[in-house]
Formats: C-alpha cells, structure tokens, sequence
C-alpha cells in the first residue's frame, strides 16, 4: 500500500469511527412549568418513555456536521406532538468548540406535547442527500398522559449491619418523596406503609426479632404513587 493510500484509509476510518462514537450521545429534557428534568438514553425502560400532557420534550443528539452527517428526523408523532420553532438548533459543549474545525456540536429537537396518546420518535444519522448513508439510529417511544405515570423505583438492594437494615436503590425521574412499607410473618402476614423519606435510601432498626422481613418502595410525585418494588431480607441477630 502507497503512503497516499495508507493515509487516505487513516482519513476514512477516523471519520466513520468518529461517527459511530458521537451517535451514542442522547440526552432528554423535560421541560413543565416549573421544573427541568433531564434523562440520558440509558434511564429509559426499552426506550420508552412516559409525560405529563402540556409538557416540552427536548430531544439532543451529538453530531458532527463537517463529516457531512447529522439527525434526520422521521414522522410518527404527529397530533400528539407540534414541532416548536427551536427545532435544529446546534449548540456547543464549550466556546472552544465553537472555533475548532470538525469539532462536534448539539442539535436540539424540541417538541410540544398536544395530546394523550403514544407517539415514536425515529431519528437516523446520515448525510441527508444520501438515502443509502445512515449510519445509526436511534427510536424513542413516548406515551402523554393527563396525570404523571410514574415510574417504579430500580436497583433495589436491602443489607443487615449491626441489627439494623439498610436500603437503598435508584431513581431518575421527578419525586416528592418514598413511601416505604414493611411485613414481618407475626399473626397475619401483613403489609403496611411505615415510613417515608426524601433520600435514595432508608434505615430501619426497630425488630424484636430474628425472621424474614419484606420490604417494599414506592415514588410519590405531586399525589400520584408508582408501583411498588420489593425486596426479602433475613434478620440474624
């Protein structure tokens, strides 16, 4: 291979693999009247997401317009949602990338939800001109509501410390607080609210004995409860 060839395969090879790389970025906004959340791909349940009718939706993906490739947006949420005016604007992470050849930017998708109802959000990264170019894709189910479908919360984990149990697990939407319930095999295998907190995590100490005790949490946002999630724990004094 001829050193013009061998760096024209360098050339070719960095700017697919600098596409391929910047195509995983997606970040989502949701945007009500008086508060801002913001969710990466990862937090979403197979792609799917759920808001409140009324709500922005802020879709921005990482692209670089000098490789000729940016996000195409299909149809597939028409009536649910309106495109807003600030649809396609390109934003930078710094001011250096603003003055740097080549250097990625932003293109922010804006959307006013309309409607209940579901709608899909299929975006390709391509070069426009060429229908045979798409390098990736990404599809973003989203369900409007006309009450906050909260989500449950995940990673739920329960450990015994010292005759104490500790909880802790994850949450990536909006919240007011947790509501923890707790059933212990004594009479009827009752299970009962017992507690509340706005933290990511919860101790409890109050046992009179060894045993298998359940616990269960929810997420409370502006009235509405999730579904619970539960864990098992054995109680070893």
């Amino acid at each position: 291979m001829s050193k013009k060839n061998f760096i024209v395969f360098i050339l070719i090879m960095t700017v697919f693999g600098f596409a391929f790389a910047i195509s995983d970025f997606c970040d989502i906004q949701i945007v009500n009247s008086n508060s801002v959340t913001t969710l990466g791909l990862g937090d979403l349940r197979n792609s799917e997401l759920s808001i409140v009718k009324g709500s922005i939706l802020k879709i921005i993906l990482e692209e670089n317009s000098s490789t000729g490739f940016s996000w195409v947006l299909d149809d597939g949420f028409e009536g649910i949602f309106s495109i807003r005016d600030d649809v396609g604007i390109n934003i930078f992470t710094d001011s250096e990338n603003m003055t740097m050849v080549g250097a990625p930017g932003k293109r922010v998708f804006a959307f006013q939800s309309l409607d209940t109802g579901d709608a899909v959000f299929n975006f390709k990264y391509m070069r426009p001109w060429d229908p045979n170019s798409c390098d990736r894709t990404i599809s973003i189910r989203v369900s409007v509501t006309e009450t906050p479908e909260l989500l449950p919360v995940v990673n739920l984990s329960a450990v015994t410390d010292e005759n104490r149990v500790g909880l802790e697990w994850d949450y990536y939407g909006e919240y007011d607080y947790f509501k923890i319930y707790r059933k212990r095999p004594v009479g009827e295998f009752n299970y009962r609210f017992y507690a509340a907190t706005d933290e990511k995590k919860f101790y409890d100490t109050n046992f009179a004995r060894e045993g298998e005790v359940e616990y269960g949490v929810s997420t409370v946002k502006d009235g509405y409860e999730s579904d619970i999630t539960y864990v098992k724990v054995l109680l070893q004094f």
